[in-house]
This record gives structure tokens, C-alpha cells and sequence, in this order.
């Protein structure tokens, strides 16, 4: 029935929110680590040396496979397991994220579909707005390190540095982060958050019920429902509450009475107001 259905959409949200969450967690703390790198010359001595692998590996992962001998096959691949940092920053990622998670789980628990509303809100002009400024300063960034220039020459640096493999479209076993199988799982994280994915995350996760009885709440119901009527609202006010903490049918259905009442209250205006023909007399409220 509709309870087993709504569970199951719980469990798969829970598990879509999980890998998303952590991807974009991910995603926030290398990019806050690249913006905050060290230069080269405040590095320590134990980092210089990870670096140096790093050079290495990159080295001979842009070189033709064919052409290295056995030992440098045998290096790469410790290369690649041991996994060497290039870049080193002043901020600790695994920290950041972790401070990150908890102010999100604190806000979204205690700011209800308030704080949803916001968070939307912002996060939707700073995508718009970064977006944009961020290209023009990224291209500039590429050509002052690769040593090109011109709007192609990003692209040129990416050819010219990255490996022929991250380049196919449908992956290779040469690169562990872009093979087939990681494009598939990325595929289908993608098909599930169409029909998985509920309005945000603040939303689902709020600890708070946004159903309240009219007038018990915060939410200025009545002056929207004074307002509907000043401007001669003619159609169907639909009353939606939470009745899942009343303790028996009575106590439900006077709640149900109450929010009712509360609603013709404020919807209802005086005869002076209706001679006026300010509100037209055929407002109805189900």
C-alpha cells in the first residue's frame, strides 16, 4: 500500500542523499585545498619528495605506454597505488568537510523548509554568478602554468597535459577514476535523482512538522488568508494540516475543526465590504 511505497521512497532518498552528499563534500574539499595551495617554496621536506613522485608519475602516465621499458611500467604502477599528492594546502580537507557536515546537518534539522527556502535561494545565484566569473580567471590560470595563451589555449593544455585516456568518451582501465564502470554508477546516480530526489535535503531532513494546525505555528496564515479576501480571491482554499500526533479519532477531528474554523475566520469579511464590491460574495473553502 501507500505506506510500504512511501518507505521504499525513504530508503532509496536516503541512500541517493548519501552518495550526493558525499560527492559534493568531496567535491568542496579539493576545491577549497587548490584555492588555499602552498607554494612550492613553503613546502616541507617530506611533501617535496611526494611532489617529486608526483611530477613522475604524471610523467609517465602522458608517455606512450608502448615505449617504457619494464621498470618503468613496475614504478608507475607503485606510483599509482601509493597515489602521491602535487598539490599541498594550508587547509586540512578532511577537517573541513567534517565541520562542513555538521553545520549542515545542525541547519538543516533546526531550519526547517525556512532555511530550504534560503540555502535554494543562494546556492542558486552563486552557481549563476561563479560560473561565469570563475571561466575567465580559470583560462588565465591554464595558460600562465602550461605556458599558452588565447581563448584555445586551455584547450591545448589539456590536451598536451592530461593522459590520452582521460580523453576517451568511454573511459579506460588505464585511469581508476575514469573507467566504464565509474561512468556507468555515475549514470545511475543520475537516472535516481530524477525520481529519487525530494525538494533538498533541509527539507526531508527537518526535524520540524510543517503542517501545524493554522495559528499555532509562526507563519502569518491569517494575513494571507485577510489578504486573499481584500483582493477578491474567487476560488478554492485548501486547509492541510498534520493530524499524526493526535492520540484518538476525537482529538483529530478537532483539530481538523479548528484549523477550519481558523481559516473561515480570516476568510470572511463584513456586509459593508461586500456592498463595496470589494470581495466578490462566491469564495469558497473546502
Amino acid at each position: 500500500g501507500s505506506k510500504r511505497m512511501a518507505g521504499l521512497y525513504s530508503v532509496v532518498s536516503v541512500f541517493y542523499f548519501m552518495l550526493l552528499v558525499g560527492l559534493a563534500l568531496s567535491a568542496l574539499g579539493k576545491t577549497v585545498s587548490a584555492i588555499a595551495a602552498k607554494p612550492v617554496a613553503e613546502l616541507t621536506a617530506n611533501q617535496r619528495v611526494e611532489r617529486d613522485q608526483a611530477v613522475t608519475l604524471e610523467k609517465l602516465e602522458s608517455a606512450d605506454h608502448d615505449k617504457l621499458s619494464a621498470d618503468q611500467k613496475t614504478h608507475m604502477r607503485a606510483l599509482r597505488l601509493a597515489k602521491p599528492r602535487k598539490e599541498f594546502s594550508y587547509v586540512n580537507p578532511t577537517v573541513l568537510v567534517v565541520c562542513v557536515a555538521l553545520f549542515v546537518i545542525v541547519y538543516s534539522a533546526l531550519g526547517g523548509l525556512e532555511a530550504a527556502a534560503y540555502s535554494d535561494m543562494l546556492q542558486g545565484i552563486f552557481i549563476i554568478l561563479l560560473s561565469v566569473l570563475l571561466i575567465p580567471f580559470a583560462m588565465v590560470k591554464v595558460n600562465a602554468t602550461c605556458g599558452t595563451s588565447g581563448v584555445l589555449g586551455p584547450f591545448e593544455a589539456i590536451h598536451r597535459t592530461l593522459p590520452e585516456a582521460m580523453l576517451r568518451i568511454f573511459g579506460s582501465g588505464q585511469v581508476p577514476e575514469f573507467t566504464w564502470y565509474y561512468l556507468v554508477a555515475f549514470a545511475v546516480m543520475g537516472m535516481l535523482s530524477g525520481q529519487a530526489a525530494a525538494n533538498a535535503m533541509v527539507a526531508m531532513g527537518s526535524a520540524k512538522d510543517e503542517h501545524l494546525i493554522p495559528g499555532r505555528g509562526n507563519q502569518p496564515a491569517d494575513q494571507l488568508l485577510e489578504l486573499l479576501a481584500r483582493r477578491q480571491f474567487s476560488g478554492t482554499v485548501v486547509v492541510e494540516v498534520s493530524t499524526r500526533k493526535a492520540s484518538s479519532r476525537a482529538e483529530r477531528e478537532e483539530d481538523l475543526a479548528e484549523a477550519l474554523a481558523f481559516a473561515r475566520l480570516h476568510m470572511a469579511v463584513s456586509p459593508l465590504e461586500r456592498r463595496s464590491g470589494r470581495v466578490r460574495p462566491d469564495s469558497s473553502l473546502k
